[in-house]
């Protein structure tokens, strides 16, 4: 590392008073040790290379004022703050409470995690007036499209019941038709038989043929009221099951139309039952309400601001328009004496650190001459540039004054 690389680090590393005087002793050290300061270009080199060190430490230095300004005239702006009448202060104090109030609403509004979609915002929108009819509505209609299904299923049922009953009903007759006919020919063949008999015999017949007689009369007589009891049977199913059919047809109509209305009501407002589009109703009502809480704060917000701008201005702050930011610390007067030892620790380590920067640029300054003088190094162009950088850096050489 060069000699005055060595310097450079030391300085930006921010040495101690001690620490850097121990590091310019070295560099001069090193300095007269070179053989060749006979070199005028060598001698140029390292006045021109101090003069850099010196310009970048002023700069630093200059930065560090600034910074110390800024901080003593916060600290004179607290204390203006904190001599104001007790009236006047708490209404600062009030002021600055509810534009942070405002504030926190309002980013909260910013930040908040959206509810509902744009386009479901923009439905909602264009039929505010209608909305809450048509959640009633389309309620009204679920709740009988369930009613009508139901009822359709029950109906559905019975209809079925009915048609096998007929079914039934029907195919005892059919069957009760082919016995009947099979009796029929067997009491025939039965008949022709006891005739027969009853000529070419000489039996008594009359007995077994008059009850023979009987037999068929009583058998045709239960046959018939079979038949009718049957026929009746089938005539009041048959009825039945007109009656449960008709039903079953408007009932399907009924709950086709109720269908057809839920399913255009859902189509038009983009949602699957009245519970989504009451959902959705309720957090357009919230978007709503969130939206023009946002625009009302804005409005106390641009309100309360003012306000603690011309409750400030007479104050003749140092800045005014960073205090309108500390919202925070003017509610708080124990929180604003806090801040304001914590600058003024701050101002004292500032001043600190420009008195022995000052001294670090005086002495390599004074460096720079006693180089000059030891080596009759007085170029009119170095001189030029030495004038240029003590008017910079607002320097006296050989003085270590401030």
């Amino acid at each position: 590392m060069s000699i005055f690389n060595k310097l450079r680090f030391s300085k930006k590393n921010k040495a101690t008073g001690d620490d850097l005087d121990e590091t310019m002793d070295e560099v001069l050290s090193e300095i007269h040790k070179i053989d060749d300061m006979s070199d005028p270009k060598k001698i140029e080199q390292y006045i021109l290379d101090s003069c850099e060190e010196v310009i970048s430490l002023t700069k630093q230095n200059e930065g560090e004022k600034a910074r110390l300004r800024a901080l003593e005239g916060y600290v004179s702006d607290i204390d203006k703050i904190n001599s104001l009448p007790e009236e006047k202060r708490t209404e600062i104090e009030k002021t600055a409470d509810l534009i942070e109030k405002k504030e926190v609403s309002t980013q909260n509004y910013q930040n908040s995690e959206k509810k509902i979609s744009d386009e479901d915002y923009m439905i909602m929108m264009e039929n505010e007036d209608a909305i809450p009819n048509e959640i009633k509505k389309l309620q009204q209609n679920e709740d009988y499209v369930e009613k009508m299904r139901t009822s359709l299923t029950a109906i559905e049922g019975e209809h079925s019941e009915a048609k096998i009953d007929l079914d039934d009903i029907n195919k005892s007759r059919g069957f009760l038709k082919r016995a009947s006919i099979a009796f029929y020919m067997l009491y025939l063949s039965g008949f022709i038989l006891v005739i027969i008999l009853k000529i070419t015999s000489k039996l008594e017949m009359n007995t077994p043929f008059l009850l023979y007689l009987l037999f068929g009369a009583v058998a045709c007589v239960v046959i018939y009221h079979i038949e009718t009891g049957n026929a009746k049977r089938r005539k009041d199913a048959a009825r039945y099951l007109n009656t449960v059919t008709s039903i079953l047809n408007t009932t399907r109509m009924k709950y086709a139309a109720g269908v057809n209305a839920v399913e255009f009501s859902k189509a038009n407002f983009g949602v699957q039952s009245s519970l989504e589009l009451n959902y959705k109703w309720e957090a357009y009502l919230e978007a709503v309400r969130e939206r023009d809480k946002f625009l009302s704060d804005n409005e106390d917000l641009s309100y309360y601001s003012n306000k603690l701008y011309k409750l400030l201005s007479p104050l003749d702050l140092s800045d005014i328009n960073v205090w309108l930011k500390q919202t925070r610390a003017l509610k708080d007067r124990d929180n604003l004496l806090k801040i304001k030892g914590i600058f003024e620790k701050r101002i004292e380590a500032l001043k600190t650190d420009i008195l022995k920067n000052r001294k670090a640029i005086l002495k390599e300054r004074n460096e720079i001459n006693s180089l000059m003088k030891e080596h009759d190094f007085y170029v009119p162009e170095i001189v030029e540039i030495l004038k240029s950088v003590d008017k910079l850096c607002g320097l006296k050489p050989e003085t270590d004054e401030a």
